[in-house]
């Protein structure tokens, strides 16, 4: 499966604008060898480097610094929108909660063109989860693409606030909250292995303390469901589930 990038390396807005209307496939073009999926946009940095998009709290390490996205609301909106219209699924890299917003904001855009539940919208990574965005995730029908393996061994711990250490990417809330998700590993960054995902999915271990990043259970998945996020839910994001991600008859062996 194949991505079009949409980044600011491969040009400006207007260029990444331009690219999208001048590309003569969509989604789904191509075959079970090769195959066209969605567009990506990277919406922010990474919180190591300072340069993810953080707005309901400043950063742990940097006080009064938020950091901001990589597409202001109008760009992010626009390109997600033109999309939309012409039928790509889109995944958008969140790691700040403001990127965040602004995607879900693009999402809602969208939406009034096309319901995006048909395309298949996500989030990638969407490290920040907060309770006041689930409600527009689940009327769109917007899931997340997690990377259990990645939290689990970039030790970035210190710098969140101890509440969003508790939950950040965290696979269980959205079992618990109805929202879907898929299972990635974020390779070559680190481990593309399934089983290793998997693992990190229902344990929440911190490779570089030895200690688990949830207290309790709720942000942890149980194995069943860790292996529905790399099978069933992994297979949706692709638009595969037609023929792979479960055991069922007339599905590949």
């Amino acid at each position: 499966n194949l991505m079009f990038y949409l980044d600011p390396q491969f040009g400006s807005f207007e260029d990444n604008l331009r690219r999208l209307e001048e590309m003569d496939c969509v989604t789904g073009f191509g075959d079970e060898m090769l195959k066209l999926n969605g567009c990506k946009v990277t919406l922010d940095g990474i919180t190591a480097a300072f340069t993810a998009a953080m707005s309901r709290r400043e950063y742990r390490q940097r006080p009064g610094f938020y950091g901001d996205t990589i597409y202001t609301q109008e760009e992010i909106d626009a390109l997600v929108c033109k999309a939309t219209e012409l039928g790509w699924q889109f995944g958008i890299h969140t790691i700040g909660d403001a990127s965040e917003d602004r995607a879900l904001h693009a999402f809602q855009e969208a939406n009034k063109i096309r319901p995006v539940k048909e395309l298949r919208h996500y989030l990638i990574h969407y490290q920040l989860p907060y309770e006041d965005q689930w409600p527009i995730m689940k009327e769109l029908g917007v899931g997340v693409c997690l990377q259990p393996t990645l939290v689990s061994q970039m030790g970035e711990e210190p710098l969140f606030w101890p509440e969003q250490v508790e939950r950040f990417q965290s696979p269980g809330l959205m079992f618990k909250n109805g929202i879907l998700a898929g299972g990635s590993s974020d390779s070559p960054v680190v481990s593309p292995s399934p089983m290793l995902g998997m693992y990190y999915a229902v344990t929440r271990l911190d490779e570089t303390t030895g200690k688990t990043l949830s207290k309790g259970d709720e942000s942890k998945v149980t194995p069943i469901q860790a292996l529905i996020m790399w099978t069933k839910n992994a297979a949706f994001f692709s638009h595969d589930d037609d023929k792979m991600g479960s055991v069922e008859v007339g599905n590949f062996a």
